[in-house]
């Protein structure tokens, strides 16, 4: 079904276009055209393709018990409209046409007028005879209370003639929806639609302004969010001391709260902080006195440190990326040249530590990684892994993680 408000656009449609064709000839002078124009549309037979017109004065005919007009009237709908259809909708409004000459014998039979009832019969016979649907109501005007004959009573209800009446203006809207329509009535609709489109792009840039505002001030809040927890953790990173060993390795056990790493010498890469998921390295110039007898590297003791200032002097920093879950354990080769790392999600990776940050290798453990170092000089990896039943330690050689 189409809906009233698609039939009212048409209806609208029309009636404008009526107006700015009458307009066009006045304004041109064709003064007889004009009057000619207003003549046939007194007696517009089309009612202006508008479906609640037609079917009012298809009800008026009933009513008036115009069967002459009301035959006439529906051969021209048939002839301009219903002879263009296809197959399935002829036969909608042949069903309709059979439903409507029903209501005229039953408003007919209804006011009394039996006459009228005879006169339907006299004139359709010819044509009627030979349809079966209509065998049964040829005894109609023999039929006594015709309104309680099982035959009859349905169409004698107000249920029954509601139901028509919307079916029928839901069937004429439905064909002038489809018509082929003239350019000037789609040029309307077109400019109608134009209209909406820019209405409706004009929203849109709207609306994409404002986001862009709002990802404007968002974009600034991270970037102050981001300042003030760089400056956080600035201020939270513990001072450091670096002590010179003298001597022979001093064999003292440390205490917990004291940690110390060896790292590369004086012109290598030091690890320097480990978080997230990623590996931060700074590059620094380590002063002669602060390497160790041995020559190997440096110790620095983790967290003393003379008035809380670190002896290094940054000169550069890299940031590794490759790590999806937080980093547990990272670790410099004894030569520098390689930095392994792993995280929680037991994802050990090996890196390089040149400028270029490249991945020289990656292993999945299948469980949890409880240590890892280098095992020196031989530069290879040992891990200890563990399980439900039992914990494993592995040793890598360099040579399996050379590229």
């Amino acid at each position: 079904y189409t809906s009233s408000r698609d039939q009212f656009n048409m209806a609208g449609g029309i009636t404008a276009l009526d107006d700015a064709i009458r307009e066009y000839l006045f304004f041109r002078g064709f003064v007889n055209t004009l009057k000619q124009f207003e003549t046939e549309k007194k007696e517009d037979r089309d009612k202006e393709l508008n479906a609640n017109k037609i079917v009012d004065y298809l009800i008026q005919c009933v009513e008036r018990l115009d069967f002459t007009e009301l035959r006439s009237f529906w051969t021209h709908l048939h002839e301009r409209f219903f002879s263009r259809l296809n197959n399935d909708n002829r036969q909608a409004a042949y069903k309709f046409e059979t439903s409507l000459l029903r209501l005229y014998l039953v408003h007919a039979t209804a006011q009394g007028r039996h006459d009228e009832v005879k006169t339907f019969f006299h004139e359709m016979s010819s044509v009627l005879s030979v349809k079966k649907e209509w065998k049964d109501w040829f005894v109609l005007p023999f039929t006594k209370n015709p309104e309680t004959n099982p035959a009859f009573r349905i169409y004698f209800s107000r249920e029954w003639y509601q139901t028509f009446n919307a079916s029928l203006r839901n069937f004429f809207n439905t064909i002038f929806t489809y018509l082929p329509k003239p350019s000037l009535l789609n040029f309307e609709q077109e400019q109608s639609r134009m209209q909406s489109i820019a209405a409706e792009n004009h929203h849109l840039h709207n609306q994409l302004a404002t986001t862009k505002s709002s990802l404007a001030a968002a974009e600034q809040q991270i970037q102050q969010l981001e300042v003030k927890l760089t400056s956080q953790e600035a201020a939270n990173i513990p001072a450091m001391s670096l002590n010179k060993s003298k001597g022979k390795k001093s064999q003292k056990k440390k205490s917990p709260e004291e940690i110390s790493i060896t790292v590369a010498p004086a012109d290598k890469a030091t690890l320097s902080a480990v978080s997230g998921e990623s590996v931060s390295v700074k590059r620094t110039e380590v002063p002669s006195a602060f390497v160790d007898a041995s020559g190997e590297g440096i110790l620095i003791p983790y967290p003393v440190g003379p008035e809380g200032k670190s002896p290094f002097f940054p000169v550069s920093q890299e940031v590794y990326n490759g790590h999806n879950h937080p980093i547990t354990h990272c670790s410099f080769s004894p030569n520098a040249s390689r930095i392994a790392s792993v995280d929680s999600d037991s994802l050990l990776k090996v890196w390089s530590s040149s400028s270029t940050q490249n991945t020289v290798a990656s292993y999945q453990s299948k469980s949890p990684i409880l240590c890892m170092d280098w095992v020196s000089p031989a530069d290879s990896l040992v891990s200890c892994h563990s399980n439900s039943n039992h914990n494993k330690a592995l040793i890598t050689p360099a040579t399996d993680w050379l590229c």
